[in-house]
């Protein structure tokens, strides 16, 4: 007969399958828990992430890189328990380090390094850890979140090329994706705002500006800045949208915005604005004084029109079709002389609100109504009695 080596193993055996049966239990309790501490941590739940945190130590199941999060958490939240924490971390990631070279080690442990002004060091484990991935002894970054963390080691070590490959490649493969470090996205976003600006690249600005602010965490000026980077485009509905947003985050400081996403409105609905005055002078060229100028003509030819047909109705003296269409004409040509020269202006850093509301104009930028030359009433005769 075939031995059984399972039915008679004894007593002695019976312990080892049931620390075996322990050790799985516990590795699959550990993943779930350290998945809901890292959402925690990247949506800077640090409260929640903690909780998370102290059940992994209490399981011996904090590594150095969640070690290092648990101190960030800390600091954070101003614990006295940070300092000590960030010594526990640096010295598990030192010797985790020293086993292996792996991305995400290096990534914290320079961290670490320059939160203690260990800059030499700091630079000493970027190198190592660039050069582990270069030479293919550790792998190239395939998610948003190593990308980025490639990106910042050479940042870290100054090279500003490699930086930008890799900042580059964590905003694309970032996008539309869930479950991404805000504030890695934000950091790459950031620095390449930086090269864009320098480097005069409106497309590129209004697009890493769009990533910076993607998880909603931007601020008035943000909006607005963005919103001048999309207008300069003549993408009128890319920069009413990002107006919007400003005025929402602070309604009672909303004249500009509000100014500017009517005059988006108008824009969009007259496109293409002319490019120059009628002296045919580009508007980015002309200063504010010469934009008020243009500004201020388009409105008095408007104000000339209305004023001279609402004398005619009330006199009873009605203007013909024939002279009402050539109004129009003439009011249709000043309005996009009157909006183009407005958006200059505004770009320029400029109060429309103060100018337009002083000038008396400022129904111009928000009733369409007050662009059109009204018929004149009909006066109804009266029934004959018999």
């Amino acid at each position: 007969m075939a031995k059984q080596p399972f039915r008679n193993a004894g007593p002695r055996t019976a312990p080892i399958w049931l620390g075996v049966i322990v050790f799985l239990g516990l590795a699959v309790a550990e993943e779930p828990l350290r998945q809901q501490a890292l959402a925690a941590y990247d949506e800077s739940r640090c409260p929640d992430a903690l909780q998370a945190f102290q059940q992994l130590d209490d399981q011996g199941a904090l590594d150095g890189p969640l070690l290092y999060r648990r101190y960030f958490c800390l600091n954070q939240i101003g614990d006295d328990g940070a300092t000590g924490a960030l010594r526990r971390a640096i010295e598990t990631l030192e010797e985790e380090f020293g086993k292996e070279t792996t991305l995400e080690t290096g990534f914290y442990l320079g961290n670490a390094y320059g939160n203690i002004a260990r800059l030499s060091d700091r630079a000493a484990i970027s190198a190592k850890t660039v050069a582990a991935i270069e030479s293919g002894e550790t792998p190239s970054p395939t998610t948003p979140a190593d990308m980025f963390r490639l990106g910042k080691l050479y940042q870290d070590l100054e090279q500003t090329d490699d930086a930008r490959k890799w900042f580059s490649a964590t905003v694309e493969h970032a996008e539309g994706q869930e479950n991404v470090t805000g504030a890695y996205v934000r950091h790459a976003a950031r620095f390449l705002i930086e090269e864009a600006a320098a480097g005069g690249d409106e497309e590129a600005l209004a697009r890493y500006t769009t990533a910076a602010l993607a998880d909603g965490s931007g601020t008035v000026e943000d909006y607005d800045r963005l919103a001048v980077m999309h207008a300069r485009q003549k993408n009128y509905l890319a920069a009413s949208k990002a107006w919007n947003k400003a005025l929402l985050l602070n309604p009672s400081q909303g004249n500009r915005p509000r100014y500017l996403t009517r005059l988006c409105h108008s824009a969009i609905k007259l496109a293409p604005l002319p490019e120059t005055d009628g002296a045919n002078r580009p508007w980015a060229e002309m200063n504010g004084a010469e934009l008020e100028e243009v500004i201020r003509r388009q409105a008095e030819i408007v104000a000339e029109i209305m004023t001279s047909t609402q004398a005619a109705i009330e006199a009873e003296q009605p203007i013909n079709a024939e002279q009402r269409a050539d109004y129009q004409s003439r009011v249709d040509q000043a309005r996009p002389l009157f909006v183009a020269a407005a958006m200059e202006y505004s770009l320029q850093g400029n109060s429309l609100r103060e100018f337009a509301f002083f000038g008396g104009f400022a129904q111009l930028v928000f009733r369409d109504r007050d662009w059109r030359v009204p018929y004149p009433k009909r006066k109804h005769r009266k029934a004959k009695k018999n």
